[in-house]
């Protein structure tokens, strides 16, 4: 949904933008690497806790599928 400005001398470059890189701030300089640093620790916590749930996922699942294994009351109903 956009507005199309009256004259239409002006692009629609600006609405082309992904939101991702207009929210983010223009930086006149690179990432230093302290802040390099910041940025690795948060995305390996990140990874890490996503792998964790996974893990426990899985888990639980191969647990559900031993409690309710080949030769259990359930199982033998089929």
């Amino acid at each position: 949904m956009s507005i199309s400005p009256i004259n239409g001398n002006e692009s629609d470059e600006k609405e082309r933008v992904p939101t991702i890189i207009t929210m983010m701030p223009r930086r006149s300089q690179p990432f230093s690497n302290e802040e390099k640093g910041k940025l690795f620790v948060q995305v390996k916590e990140g990874m890490g806790k996503l792998l964790l749930v996974r893990v426990q996922a899985v888990t639980l699942a191969f647990l559900l599928m031993e409690l309710v294994g080949p030769n259990t009351h359930w199982s033998r109903q089929r």
